[in-house]
């Protein structure tokens, strides 16, 4: 009995690092300085000014968004084992401090775009609808 519970608890320990492991090596594929190309709500587009000021860097679990002179800066946690990967920002500044928005991203080669739900479920498709908002960003 005690051998098939250590058994089964070992299973489980390399279960967990496993899915720690590929969580590291998701977030090393992030990494990297990004410029906004195009960034939407349902409402339509953002201003041109906004998007030339957008960038966001990615290093190991954390981010950085910065809009103009203006930094904000969170903890995210990928999933990329789900169809489409998983990503949860939680923000560290004192506003948004213990809110997680629930994305969804998809990276190919330099071109990363990031589906934010402002509040509510994870979006499910790559579009700009109800409270999500689209970022397209180049790798610099």
């Amino acid at each position: 009995m005690l051998g098939r519970r250590l058994v089964i608890a070992g299973g489980l320990l390399l279960l967990s690092l496993g899915l720690v492991m590929a969580q590291q090596a998701a977030l090393k594929k992030l990494e990297g300085r990004y410029k906004a190309v195009h960034a939407e709500k349902a409402s339509g587009p953002a201003p041109k000014e906004l998007i030339e000021s957008l960038t966001i860097t990615i290093k190991g679990n954390k981010m950085t968004l910065k809009l103009g002179d203006d930094e904000k800066s969170a903890e995210i946690k990928v999933d990329a084992d789900q169809m489409p990967p998983a990503m949860d920002i939680l923000p560290q500044d004192p506003d948004n401090k213990g809110k997680i928005f629930r994305a969804i991203y998809r990276l190919d080669k330099d071109e990363l775009l990031i589906v934010i739900s402002e509040k509510g479920d994870r979006p499910k498709d790559f579009k700009a609808e109800g409270d999500a908002v689209l970022l397209k960003l180049r790798r610099e």
